[in-house]
């Protein structure tokens, strides 16, 4: 046992020297943790094998304890070891000299955790003092979109991804690929760990060692680390970051990814950057109303369950048929097929239900069959469907209204959905039966061939009054102006109109109700 060394940091005592013990010469460590009271065992710090290594030299500084020594491993080279809890644990050796001479009799200090190495070379043909010195340790993780020709990060260090951070917007179902460098900023060989987030409810995370193909590494990197064992400063590794959102995830829904890199020779040393993925509107219908003599429908671009801000209203005379129309719209980025689910029928109103806006085939019993619903096919992103929705009061009071709400969801993500409401309020009676003034209307043929319409109002109002056909094409339309209180009558229309269905409405200010005439010469 030969060429020993010691340091000592507080009641801590490091001891290394060669030893001859097993025919040949490896450096062997021990230390005691009460000032040299007592010691523990011996450890050996080089590897078993039939080379010759001596002259050991140690250093420490707090927890942390250096070894240098001259290894004949590969030629007469200098070689380094630590230990970051006080001689418990060792990490793996590392080679310091790489000249094709020998390096011998080295020396290790350290001052404020930089290591600092003289040994004598012969590399010049005559033997020379030379030093090295640990220098800086930083991992520096960059990040970027395949289809962008820079990485975002360069030279920016933290561990959130502040100012390296990339972003993508996909469909549900499709992948948001990330290009993620790791490259030692240092000036020194590292080791680095990378770790990164792993898959999440709604979201699947994966990890490949190569921009391209390569192996899944994903089980490393989302468990202790995937090394990147003795990365030379100013090297880098590039990995591939795949996040995928499931199909049925609605709009908007957000995945953050970070991707983290830590040196094992000082933890305390990363760098990280983040992915943020957005899914956009893969699955979304629209659902829209109108009044069936309306030009144009409400509710577009509105989502929602209830109706709120996509809902039309009528006000009838009993027995009457109040007419909507309903567009069913794919504003989704794929094609989807919506199921159709709307209120039925009750004790006092009739719902009934079509497949196009005149004519066309009763769907009722399908749209009113709960958990079940009518499906409209396949919609084409920006495609729609029309139906058509009939609400008769059959023996409902005076005044009592029916809301009808008809809701759409996509077949491949239904919880994504839209929902439009028809509320139809039942007016009894007609202008001579009325003994206190309210809005009313009726109407009735001239000889003419003239709409004779008969409306009251129970207060001076501006009053419109335009006829539609079946189709809701506008016939003619009476600007009457500002119109006094009570009874009043006029005509509408020629002589020109053929037979068939047609729809009268009055507008009264904010107040609107529409009668259905059926020409019949």
């Amino acid at each position: 046992s030969n060429d020993p060394s010691i340091a000592i940091s507080g009641s801590t005592v490091h001891v290394v020297w060669c030893d001859f013990r097993d025919s040949k010469k490896e450096i062997y460590y021990k230390r005691s943790t009460d000032g040299g009271a007592n010691w523990g065992n011996d450890i050996a710090l080089t590897p078993d094998d039939d080379e010759t290594s001596n002259y050991p030299c140690v250093a420490v500084s707090g927890d942390t304890v250096y070894v240098v020594w001259q290894d004949y491993l590969d030629n007469c080279e200098v070689y380094y070891r630590r230990s970051a809890d006080a001689g418990s644990n060792w990490e793996i050796s590392e080679r310091l000299t790489y000249a094709e001479a020998s390096s011998i009799y080295p020396s290790v200090s350290v001052s404020d955790s930089k290591i600092h190495v003289v040994w004598t070379d012969n590399r010049d043909g005559n033997f020379e003092i030379y030093y090295k010195h640990s220098g800086e340790i930083q991992p520096d993780n960059l990040i970027k979109n395949p289809d962008e020709s820079g990485y975002t990060g360069d030279d920016v260090y933290n561990e959130d991804g502040t100012d390296q951070t990339s972003e993508q917007t996909v469909d549900p179902g499709d992948t948001a690929c990330y290009h993620v460098r790791i490259e030692n900023d240092g000036d020194v060989f590292d080791t680095v760990a990378v770790t990164g987030t792993g898959s999440v409810e709604g979201w699947t995370v994966t990890y490949y060692d190569a921009l391209e193909g390569g192996t899944d590494i994903t089980a490393d990197v989302t468990g202790s680390g995937w090394a990147i064992d003795s990365l030379c400063p100013g090297d880098f590794t590039e990995i591939r970051v795949e996040v995928i959102p499931d199909a049925g995830l609605p709009a908007d829904s957000v995945c953050e990814v970070l991707v983290t890199s830590i040196s094992e020779r000082d933890t305390s040393r990363l760098d990280a950057v983040k992915a943020t993925t957005t899914t956009q509107g893969g699955y979304q219908p629209d659902n829209q109303i109108k009044n069936h003599i309306d030009v144009t429908y409400t509710g577009d671009d509105v989502y929602n369950t209830d109706g709120a801000n996509q809902t039309i209203s009528q006000t009838i005379l009993d027995g009457d048929t109040a007419i909507y129309h309903v567009k069913i719209e794919n504003d989704g980025s794929v094609s989807d097929t919506f199921t159709v689910i709307g209120t039925a029928s009750s004790a006092s109103w009739d719902v009934y239900y079509y497949d196009a806006l005149t004519g066309g085939t009763d769907i009722t019993a399908q749209v009113t069959l709960p958990n079940v619903g009518w499906s409209t096919g396949e919609l084409n992103p920006g495609d729609f469907i029309e139906i058509r929705m009939e609400v008769t009061p059959v023996s409902a009071s005076d005044g009592s209204t029916y809301d009808v709400l008809v809701v759409s969801a996509s077949d491949i993500a239904d919880t994504c959905t839209d929902a439009v409401k028809a509320g139809t309020t039942v007016e009894g009676g007609t202008v001579e039966e009325t003994e206190t003034l309210v809005y009313s209307i009726d109407v009735s043929t001239l000889s003419s061939c003239k709409v004779g319409v008969y409306f009251t109002l129970p207060q001076a109002n501006n009053v419109t009054l335009s006829l539609f056909d079946a189709a809701g094409r506008a016939v003619e339309t009476l600007n009457l102006g500002m119109t006094e209180a009570g009874s009043h009558t006029a005509d509408i229309g020629d002589a020109a109109l053929s037979k068939g269905v047609y729809f009268v409405k009055l507008e009264a200010g904010e107040k609107v109700l529409t009668r259905k005439l059926v020409l019949t010469r």
